[in-house]
């Protein structure tokens, strides 16, 4: 069994990979915050221990049973965010900081039985799928709303970002995963976004937009994606 740091690293590993970005020392130091040189320490470690393969100034990648372990990881934290928000009330920009000390301690045995418990969502609370048992799910298709070009019509898929104090300043705009939003322009000066929601108009800044994954929706569209307007 590895430690809590190791286990974060592996699991940093697999969410650049969803993202669709290379996991290497620079971007996994971003991720977690830490320095490069501590990086490149603990790659070592983990390849030691079959856990990921990684080569100087490459990209680096986990193994069969590294992704075993930090998908297990990825579950567990998703599980314990729509747990915490069903059963303890905590709010959606809340809960991410909690499930990351709970997965560390989670069990095999409880893992699965939280799964049953939520086996109705699919998604947790900032729209990352779920995975199942034996593997990764796939995500839904989206664009960083700071690449749509308006106007029209998009919905919130998911959150890339998800430090509390992110969460909260898209909180304070009343934007989640399932809302939508009616884009109306950019700033070419600072990148910031221009939307309506419910009718409102919200500015959000080019950190926000850039990191707010969303698809686009007719206005009236048959395939049940209806602006709230």
């Amino acid at each position: 069994m590895i430690d809590e740091r190791a286990q974060m690293y592996l699991k940093a590993v697999a969410e650049l990979s969803e993202a669709g970005e290379e996991a290497t020392t620079s971007s996994i130091a971003r991720r977690l915050d830490v320095s490069q040189p501590s990086v490149t320490e603990m790659l070592g470690r983990l390849s030691a221990k079959g856990l990921v393969s990684h080569k100087p100034r490459g990209a680096v990648r986990l193994t069969k049973q590294g992704g075993r372990l930090a998908t297990s990881l990825v579950r567990r934290h998703r599980l314990w965010e729509n747990f915490l928000i069903r059963f303890l009330g905590f709010s959606w920009e809340d809960v991410h900081d909690e499930a990351c000390k709970l997965e560390h301690a989670t069990s095999p045995a409880l893992e699965e039985r939280l799964a049953e418990l939520m086996s109705d969502l699919e998604a947790c609370p900032h729209g990352h799928a779920i995975p199942g048992r034996e593997g990764r799910a796939r995500e839904e298709g989206a664009t960083p709303l700071s690449e749509v070009r308006p106007p029209g019509f998009v919905r919130v898929v998911r959150i890339r970002e998800e430090s509390a104090d992110f969460l909260h300043r898209l909180a304070r705009l009343h934007i989640s995963p399932g809302c939508i939003l009616d884009t109306e322009g950019a700033s070419a000066r600072d990148g910031s976004v221009q939307v309506r929601v419910d009718g409102r108009p919200v500015e959000l800044a080019a950190d926000l937009a850039k990191n707010v994954m969303v698809k686009p929706v007719e206005k009236d569209g048959a395939g049940g994606d209806q602006p709230r307007r």
